[in-house]
C-alpha cells in the first residue's frame, strides 16, 4: 500500500468514525443507554481521533523527517496516535467517573511515555541514506 492510499484511507475512516461520532451525540440518551451505547460513543470518539492524530502526526513527520522512509514515519505517527487517542479517551472515562485527578493523569502519563520508550527501544535505528 503507497503512502497516499494510506492516508486517503485513514481520512475515509475518519470521517465515517466522525459520523458515528456525531450519531452517538444526537441519538443516544447517556441516561437512558445501556453500557451498548457507551461503548460506541468512546469508540467512536477513539476512532476518530486517532484517525485524525494519524493523518496530522504523518504529515508533521514527512515535513519534519524527510529522510526517514515512509514506513517508519506511518508507523511512528499511527503509534503515537494510538497512545494519544487512549490517554484522551482514558481521561474522558476518568472524568465520567469523577476519577480525573492530577495523579491519575500523571500516572496515566508516565504510563504513556513508558509504553513509548519501550516500542523506541524494540526499533532498530536506520542511518539516512547518502544522496
Amino acid at each position: 500500500m503507497s503512502k497516499r492510499q494510506y492516508i486517503f484511507l485513514m481520512i475515509l475512516g475518519t470521517i465515517v468514525a466522525g459520523i458515528g461520532f456525531t450519531l452517538a451525540i444526537f441519538l443516544i440518551n447517556p441516561e437512558l443507554t445501556s453500557n451498548v451505547g457507551f461503548i460506541f460513543f468512546y469508540a467512536s470518539i477513539f476512532l476518530f481521533s486517532l484517525g485524525g492524530l494519524s493523518v496530522t502526526g504523518l504529515a508533521i513527520r514527512s515535513w519534519l523527517f524527510h529522510h526517514e522512509l515512509e514506513i517508519q514515519q506511518v508507523t511512528h505517527a499511527l503509534r503515537q496516535s494510538f497512545f494519544l487517542s487512549s490517554m484522551f479517551i482514558i481521561s474522558l472515562f476518568l472524568q465520567s467517573k469523577e476519577l480525573f485527578t492530577v495523579t491519575n493523569i500523571i500516572i496515566l502519563f508516565v504510563i504513556i511515555i513508558v509504553l513509548e520508550l519501550l516500542c523506541l527501544s524494540q526499533t532498530t535505528p536506520t542511518k539516512p541514506h547518502d544522496l
